[in-house]
């Protein structure tokens, strides 16, 4: 298709060839040499590029037109097909993300008996609640703390330091973080990270990205964390570790954060919020049923969505070979025009 009166970008290349047909010209820059060869070639420092040269140096390979015709219109019936089986693949990755999901939110306000009696837990958007669970607003299980907030030359060395990324990325903190500050003793004392804290991401840019929580199930010895987070310590045996890091991490926190919180230019998690939210409390025994469960069903559905994650990778790099092969006429297609 045309486009009149439109104009290449300044960090776009465009390439113009009477000489050769442009969707087989499109095809053989997606192959692996040239790729290869536009990694080892582009330069720079935080930001990479490519000069003009460097693609006039690229050697094309050149049939006749017709022949790459036929091969452009191959690759493009045999790529629909696998990019179909990539966008099914990604769909089931969906579905089986949604369905941990829906199980974590359905055990961790229902609990496991599906007879249990019932009870209206008086909160609207949670419902109804097994009659014989408690519920309390976290300000009554536990104390909260902001993290440190320093300038660039605070961090890099030093002690080790809890980042917005460390708790984002799991519902469990790493044992080990790569983060470096330099803390001091009152520091440390006072934003330490101890097992059965959790912490929540307190600002971004989204309100989706807001109190996410980790669960710290170790200790991390002299450590602190980003002024980006709030750490909860729970100071009563009724929370158990375990069934925080699902509780915490379902629908109903992130139904209640959503509902509750006012956003101008920066989503933002206040400490007064946060101790508003509502903490369903199961016995200590029925938690622990809970989060077994749950341990054993989300490994199972992480290990389908590891299984397609696998199956899309291999489809990927066949589409890429497939491409490679037929360009440079390792696969004659010329009997499929």
């Amino acid at each position: 298709e045309d486009f009149n009166n439109v104009v290449c970008g300044y960090h776009l290349t465009h390439i113009k060839s009477q000489k050769t047909n442009g969707e087989y010209l499109f095809r053989c820059f997606q192959t692996k040499y040239i790729n290869s060869y536009f990694k080892v070639s582009a330069n720079g420092v935080t930001r990479y590029g490519l000069s003009v040269d460097k693609f006039k140096s690229v050697l094309i390979l050149g049939p006749s037109k017709l022949e790459q015709s036929i091969i452009a219109k191959y690759l493009d019936r045999k790529t629909t097909q696998i990019d179909v089986l990539i966008a099914k693949k990604e769909k089931k990755i969906e579905l089986l993300k949604e369905e941990r999901m829906v199980v974590i939110n359905q055990v961790v306000t229902k609990g496991l008996d599906p007879d249990v009696e019932m009870k209206d837990s008086g909160i609207e958007w949670l419902g109804d609640i097994p009659k014989h669970w408690g519920a309390k607003k976290a300000q009554y299980l536990g104390k909260f703390q902001n993290g440190i907030s320093e300038g660039f030359e605070y961090f890099g060395s030093g002690y080790p330091f809890i980042s917005y990324g460390d708790v984002y990325n799991s519902m469990v903190l790493p044992a080990t973080v790569e983060g470096l500050a330099r803390s001091s003793v009152e520091e440390r004392e006072r934003m330490s990270v101890e097992e059965g804290d959790v912490l929540f991401t307190r600002t971004s840019e989204t309100i989706e990205e807001i109190g996410i929580s980790s669960v710290c199930m170790q200790g991390v010895k002299d450590a602190i964390f980003s002024g980006f987070i709030i750490r909860f310590r729970p100071t009563t045996p009724l929370l158990t570790k375990d069934f925080s890091k699902y509780f915490f991490r379902s629908a109903v926190t992130r139904k209640f954060f959503i509902k509750e919180m006012n956003i101008v230019t920066r989503a933002s998690l206040a400490q007064d919020l946060l101790k508003r939210l509502p903490v369903l409390l199961p016995p200590s025994n029925e938690q622990n049923e809970i989060a077994d469960f749950l341990d054993h069903k989300t490994k199972q559905i992480d290990e389908q969505v590891g299984r397609e994650q696998e199956l899309i990778g291999l489809l990927k790099e066949y589409r890429i070979a497939l491409i490679s092969e037929v360009v440079t006429g390792k696969i004659d297609v010329r009997g499929n025009a």
